[in-house]
């Protein structure tokens, strides 16, 4: 039996477009209020080290979608962010 492995440009949202992009981060209603108030509830205080992070994602996806492979974000990550 063939295993069946999806292509990661048909998922989810990596295969949109920018503009629509923009539309589904906007339409989520992010702040960065409510995702303090979500990491508090966690017991996580947002520092700026984490918000570098999380700005940096969510400029990275509206320019690219979703990566494609994990490791490739993980080595950004690593690019842009190791001391």
């Amino acid at each position: 039996m063939k295993q069946y492995i999806p292509n990661a440009y048909n998922t989810e949202s990596s295969n949109l477009t920018l503009h629509t992009r923009r539309s589904e981060l906007h339409d989520h209603g992010w702040t960065r209020e409510k995702s303090r108030r979500l990491a508090e509830a966690e017991g996580i205080q947002l520092t700026d080290d984490h918000w570098a992070v999380i700005t940096y994602l969510r400029n990275r996806y509206l320019k690219q979608g979703l990566p494609r492979h994990a490791r490739i974000l993980a080595k950004a990550l690593k690019e842009k962010f190791n001391a």
